[in-house]
């Protein structure tokens, strides 16, 4: 299962020069091991071993990221600010003090160089620091100013 379509390079499964991509193949018997695996589930993280997502716990009519943001919004506001997630961490004895410098140092980092003009940062903006498009863009914008 090299790649899905060579003819669309959205569906290929495998990156040249990624090395783990041909490593860790595409699991080609998970039609069998869990029931429409292309269907996205909206309350529940499936996976083959745990085909209904985790047993005995209420999704509370959330999805899957908003369980996860939830649990990070101390307040309850829909809004998880850099302080609650330190503190969440912290509750949980997760952060020691140079993590929480270095965590502080990259959001504020991220903040300073991406921000809109509103001083917001979008969720796209965010998604593009993981895709890499996020450099690609302050690149082309100093390029062009």
């Amino acid at each position: 299962m090299a790649s899905s379509s060579a003819a669309d390079p959205s569906l290929q499964t495998e990156a040249p020069q990624a090395a783990v991509t041909r490593e860790r193949r595409l699991n080609p018997d998970l039609q069998e091991q869990l029931p429409k695996p292309y269907l996205a589930r909206a309350m529940d993280a499936v996976d083959p071993s745990n085909p209904k997502g985790t047993e005995g716990r209420d999704p509370r009519g959330m999805s899957v990221l908003q369980q996860h943001v939830a649990f990070f919004d101390r307040n309850g506001d829909g809004v998880v600010y850099p302080w609650e997630t330190f503190q969440e961490f912290h509750f949980l004895k997760f952060i020691l003090y140079t993590h929480r410098i270095a965590a502080a140092g990259e959001w504020n980092l991220l903040y300073s160089v991406a921000k809109d003009k509103d001083g917001l940062l979008q969720r796209e903006t965010v998604r593009g620091l993981f895709d890499a498009s996020l450099f690609e863009r302050l690149q082309d914008s100093k390029k062009s100013s």
